[in-house]
């Protein structure tokens, strides 16, 4: 088994660099700021990974992976892409500070994803939160849409805060 700790200039990580990889990795101390597609897909072990800085998630980066610690915490404008966290062990996300825009199935099927904390949320994507055991959300007047079947399936859910400001809703 070969280890890797990644170093803090590390600020890419590039489509497919750790699909299906089984060596044990450590992102805990790197200043990433842009993971690409499939990056981490099925990522064979518990990834240690800081979310402090990253700017851009893109699809499927982290599809299928277990975090040591499920609690995300972003502090800059973030994107997350299509299915990006998918059917990982994330209990709660969190960003008090940036923008957020969240892509299409972004959270799906994380049934562990129990809280999501956003000051300033742009853009909820379709399916984003689809089948999560996530038990209430405030949508900040910051948002403007909110897509079709975004909280399709979460039968945990109990309450959804909007505040004033969306200008759309999607089906379903």
């Amino acid at each position: 088994t070969l280890t890797f700790e990644a170093t803090s200039t590390c600020v890419s990580i590039g489509q497919y660099a750790f699909r299906y990889c089984k060596a044990k990795i450590s992102f805990g101390g790197a200043n990433n700021e842009i993971i690409r597609k499939y990056a981490f897909e099925n990522y064979e072990y518990a990834l240690e990974f800081n979310f402090n800085k990253v700017s851009l998630i893109e699809n499927n980066a982290f599809e299928n992976v277990v975090f040591s610690n499920p609690n995300l915490v972003f502090e800059e404008n973030v994107t997350i892409g299509v299915s990006a966290f998918a059917k990982t062990n994330v209990k709660q996300v969190v960003n008090n500070t940036g923008e957020v825009y969240l892509g299409g199935y972004c959270f799906g099927s994380c049934s562990d994803l129990v809280a999501a904390e956003f000051a300033k949320l742009v853009v909820i994507g379709n399916t984003a939160f689809q089948r999560t055991g996530i038990k209430s959300i405030v949508i900040p007047s910051t948002t403007v849409t909110l897509e079709s079947n975004a909280f399709s399936y979460c039968d945990s859910l109990e309450e959804v805060i909007i505040e004033e400001g969306l200008t759309k809703i999607g089906f379903g």
